[in-house]
């Protein structure tokens, strides 16, 4: 998308931002602003509560909320 806008000779940042969304190495090395999801966090999440429903101790269903980052790179 980046290629095009700029291709089309628009501004970016400008005319057009542009966001991603994962905070990926590409994302850096492109200089995008990105919303960094926290991953290791979710995954750490995950792998406990798939074990409290084995061991019979998960109680009822939860709601889990994990907070984003964003990162600004020069795209917005």
């Amino acid at each position: 998308m980046l290629a095009e806008l700029r291709a089309a000779g628009r501004a970016v940042p400008g005319e057009a931002a542009v966001v991603g969304y994962d905070d990926s190495h590409l994302a850096e090395a492109l200089d995008l602003t990105s919303v960094h999801q926290p991953f290791d966090e979710t995954g750490r999440i995950a792998i406990s509560l798939l074990f409290a429903a084995m061991d019979g101790t998960s109680g009822s269903t939860q709601q889990i909320s994990l907070k984003p980052r964003l990162t600004i790179g020069g795209t917005t």
